[in-house]
């Protein structure tokens, strides 16, 4: 509803409880610029104006409640401006609400080619409000606030245009209106702050790098014995179209005791060691140490010929600093052996995988052979399986049950192409790796490794197995292909069963036996 009016008479905004009733109120809107009526008795809602002529459009209230913001500036004395947080260098700077002494308020200020919907008069100097219901300042009057450092702080009524404009003026008096900075009023004293704070913060973090690097020194200085570090490598080789990378170790950490160390060079941002180390044969070899205080390598240090081991200071107080070579030509023997063997390891590895690419399409038709040839295996196997139970106790023949039921926890797995290698019906095979697991205790850990051997040991392995087992990676294996030739893989194929019956259980560092296998494969 239209709260606001113009008085004719004065030019003056107005509200309606303060003007006569209905037309003599001589009030037009500012907007339209059609009369009004004014309705300040009204009982069932509040008291508004309505116009003569034209139809109350949305423009109206817009501008209604732009004149209604504009004029509480215009008429109070002290005014609450909302806190800052201002984005500067990586930092979030803030100040606190602030109360201000306003002592004069202007509307329609000029500033350049620009104006301000208000201009007031602080004790703080000037501050510039502009107010937002349909639409934000333009960018280049936000930009030349900015650069010219004028204060300026911008409301956003369009988001509070439901409300009446009673309700926005007491949201504007209490601080609680949308607002933002456009140029805070203490800016320049929050980078000002900022700038003195890290510099102080820069000149003691100096100050504790080079008594922690001037420490580390004088333990060298003293002991005679130095610390080199590891040096790691990244290595690439490409055989054909194949291309290896890897992260080689050139050479392993070590102390070395040396026979002289002194000061070679020290400034305010660094501090270098020289060492010198005397071979059997009257030659001496260099090594230099140095210690830079700031995250970029002076000069000095990177000046120097020969070996240098860096001591990189830690990014604070509390955390470790870190050593590496920054140049190491006396190891460039050992960066070439590394080299090689890394050579050899591709060449190798190459090979494998030509083997495993050769051999994994005959494992796979090994194992399907085996999975779908069941019927042939127990004709044989069934018999033998009856002996093995009734030689462990676990059945028993009767008159009405002469032979075993299979086992209810097989009936649900039937086809087993990982055990292949042991050319035995899989029925017996699983039983009998049953019986060696609950060998092991109670919540012990399972070596797969282990119960395959012993598994082998009772069947024996097919020739075709000991021949590929030869010739593959498991590096260049598919992850389906494992559990056919990878020992503890066929294993933990199977243990993965009795996993499902609560018997084992899996984590990341392998299995543990929590109950009996032989019970699951027991006939019921």
């Amino acid at each position: 509803m239209l709260e606001f009016g113009i008085k004719k008479s004065t030019d003056k905004f107005v509200h309606v409880n303060s003007v006569p009733n209905g037309i003599k109120c001589g009030c037009i809107c500012p907007e339209c610029e059609d009369d009004l009526i004014a309705k300040n008795n009204c009982k069932d809602k509040s008291n508004h104006f309505a116009h003569v002529n034209l139809v109350e459009g949305r423009a109206c209230l817009m501008t209604q409640l732009h004149l209604a913001a504009q004029n509480y500036f215009l008429n109070i004395a002290k005014f609450n401006l909302p806190k800052v947080l201002l984005t500067y260098d990586g930092r979030v700077l803030t100040a606190p609400s602030k109360t201000i002494n306003i002592t004069s308020s202007k509307l329609e200020a000029p500033f350049g080619k620009f104006r301000a919907d208000v201009l007031l008069e602080t004790d703080i100097g000037q501050i510039v409000i502009e107010i937002s219901v349909t639409h934000e300042s333009e960018k280049p009057k936000i930009k030349y606030y900015k650069e010219n450092e004028i204060p300026s702080l911008e409301y956003d009524l369009a988001r509070l245009k439901s409300l009446e404009v009673k309700s926005v003026v007491d949201l504007l008096s209490k601080n609680q209106a949308p607002s933002k900075w456009h140029y805070a009023w203490c800016e320049k004293q929050l980078i000002h702050d900022h700038i003195e704070n890290k510099r102080l913060e820069e000149l003691a973090e100096l100050k504790r790098r080079r008594e922690s690097a001037k420490k580390s020194a004088r333990k060298y200085i003293s002991s005679k014995s130095v610390l080199l570090p590891t040096i790691n490598e990244i290595m690439k080789y490409s055989i054909g179209e194949i291309d290896y990378e890897e992260e080689v170790q050139v050479f392993t950490q070590k102390n070395i005791v040396v026979d002289e160390i002194t000061i070679f060079s020290e400034s305010d941002d660094h501090l270098i060691l020289k060492c010198i180390k005397q071979s059997t044969l009257n030659a001496s070899h260099t090594l230099y140490i140095a210690y830079p205080y700031t995250v970029s390598l002076p000069e000095p240090i990177k000046s120097i010929s020969g070996s240098v081991i860096v001591r990189q200071p830690s990014i604070a107080k509390g955390k470790r600093a870190t050593w590496y070579w920054h140049k190491s030509p006396q190891l460039e023997e050992k960066r070439r052996a590394a080299l090689e063997l890394f050579k050899e390891r591709c060449n190798e590895n190459s090979k494998r995988q030509k083997s495993t690419e050769l051999a994994e399409p005959y494992i796979i038709s090994l194992s399907k052979e085996y999975a779908h040839g069941q019927d042939s295996y127990f004709k044989t196997g069934y018999g033998n399986w009856k002996q093995w139970l009734i030689k462990k106790g676990l059945f028993t023949p009767q008159k009405d049950k002469k032979n075993p039921s299979y086992p209810h926890i097989l009936k649900y797995y039937k086809i087993h192409p990982n055990l292949w290698m042991f050319d035995e019906w899989y029925v017996l095979v699983i039983s009998v790796i049953a019986e060696i697991v609950d060998n092991i205790p109670l919540h012990t850990r399972i070596v797969t490794s282990d119960i395959f051997k012993q598994t082998a040991m009772y069947f024996g392995l097919r020739n075709e197995f000991m021949t590929f087992e030869k010739e593959v990676s498991p590096r260049f294996l598919k992850v389906s292909s494992s559990s056919l030739i990878i020992r503890s893989a066929v294993i933990s194929s199977v243990l993965d069963i009795f996993e499902s019956e609560m018997k084992v259980n899996r984590d990341s560092n392998g299995y543990v036996r929590i109950g009996s296998l032989l019970e699951s494969v027991r006939p019921k």
